[in-house]
């Protein structure tokens, strides 16, 4: 698989999480009344994940793993998931904290 397809394929594993997180996003009652997506560091937070899925593949590729369409697929749906999971287990930083 060429670099190009790679980070397509890549690409549309990302948006497919994506997908099943807006999905769970409606389903919770408290965004009723505030809902992220319409803030623009939400979008950007979720195109940066998607396309460091993506990257993601290019850098097997260019490491010399060979990838099927299907591996980087799954390569690109995990990567925004794991990326969210770190980020949801960062400890918050009290205002006024020297660290």
């Amino acid at each position: 698989m060429g670099v190009l397809w790679g980070f397509v394929w890549g690409i549309f594993g990302g948006v497919a999480s994506e997908v099943f997180v807006w999905y769970n996003q409606t389903r919770k009652p408290s965004r009723r009344t505030f809902n992220p997506a319409k803030t623009l560091g939400y979008w950007i937070s979720t195109i940066l994940r998607v396309l460091i899925g993506g990257g993601l593949v290019v850098a097997y590729i260019q490491s010399g793993m060979p990838l099927t369409p299907i591996l980087a697929i799954h390569i690109g749906v995990t990567t925004p998931l794991i990326i969210a999971a770190f980020t949801s287990q960062v400890p918050p930083v009290e205002p006024g904290s020297s660290e």
